[in-house]
């Protein structure tokens, strides 16, 4: 029997890592770019603050919300199985064989595809279906250009929202949050969750910017290194060696930077994360020249 990928998980899940609560565990199976396991303080389950606990009632009911389009859904599942290696590498997937998992039509499936081609996570193979992408050397290099463009300009803008008494320190929560269970996943040896909550550290600290196409942009480029990462990095031979110590260094550079960030100093924090991005490229060159993986 064909195994079926669970178009209803779609719903509960939270792809955008900005709205992700501080105090929140996070469950790598559950959404690739992170879920929801427990809410905290006096927010819902959808996120949001209950009806009863808002401000006066008014008589206007507004609007019904539409649901997600179908083709979203379809879209997000997919996504999600890709990161998550649901979805193996290097097999060729039709749209028939995509549809009948999720339980759907062809039409979202191939309207899903057409955003996932324009994204480079999966590439096409003509007459048979679609695989994942693989990507080489120079789309690294590529990938850690753009964040760097865009995570440098980051934090230049919470430094700046910061001295002009906008936010303060506690603005940082989330990614210290983050840091936290960083340190706790490399204690347990959970490389999979060291990789998604490395995401979310960045991505939070994209959030607090402020710049909503700025972290659409950066998620699109940590798609494509969580891609690479599940491929090559976390291959289950049991060589983590060069991962773990790497991860040692990476968790004191988040810090480093939070540290400087609080501190309003801006020039520093952009230093370090430069050398933290240049750092996280090389490393993760090498892992892929060691296993002769690697593309030109």
């Amino acid at each position: 029997m064909t195994k079926r990928l669970d178009l209803t998980r779609t719903c509960g899940m939270l792809y955008t890592a900005c709205h992700i609560h501080p105090n929140v565990a996070i469950n790598p199976a559950q959404g690739s770019r992170g879920s929801i396991m427990q809410l905290t303080g006096t927010e819902s389950r959808r996120g949001k603050e209950p009806v009863h606990m808002k401000g006066k009632a008014s008589s206007n009911l507004g609007p019904i919300i539409r649901p997600e389009s179908i083709s979203k859904m379809v879209t997000d599942r997919l996504r999600d199985a890709i990161l998550s290696s649901q979805l193996e590498p290097g097999k060729i997937y039709s749209e028939k064989e995509l549809a009948n998992q999720l339980g759907v039509s062809r039409t979202p499936v191939r309207e899903a595809i057409r955003v996932l081609l324009a994204e480079r996570i999966v590439i096409a193979v003509p007459g048979r279906g679609v695989r994942i992408n693989s990507f080489s050397a120079r789309d690294l290099e590529e990938v850690f250009e753009l964040r760097k463009t865009i995570e440098l300009a980051v934090l230049e803008k919470i430094a700046y929202k910061m001295k002009q008494k906008e936010i303060d320190g506690n603005a940082l929560d989330r990614p210290k949050a983050y840091l936290e269970q960083q340190r706790q996943a490399f204690i347990e040896g959970d490389y999979s969750k060291i990789i998604l909550l490395n995401r979310l550290f960045h991505t939070s600290l994209c959030s607090i910017g402020g710049n909503a196409r700025m972290e659409n942009v950066l998620n699109q480029t940590l798609d494509i290194l969580q891609i690479s990462a599940r491929e090559f990095v976390l291959v289950p031979d049991g060589d983590h060696v060069s991962v773990s110590e790497r991860g040692k260094m990476v968790m004191q550079e988040h810090e480093t930077i939070l540290a400087n960030l609080v501190k309003g100093n801006a020039t520093r924090a952009k230093t370090v994360m430069i050398q933290h991005l240049d750092q996280s490229l090389a490393s993760i060159l090498e892992v892929y020249r060691s296993r002769n993986r690697i593309k030109p």
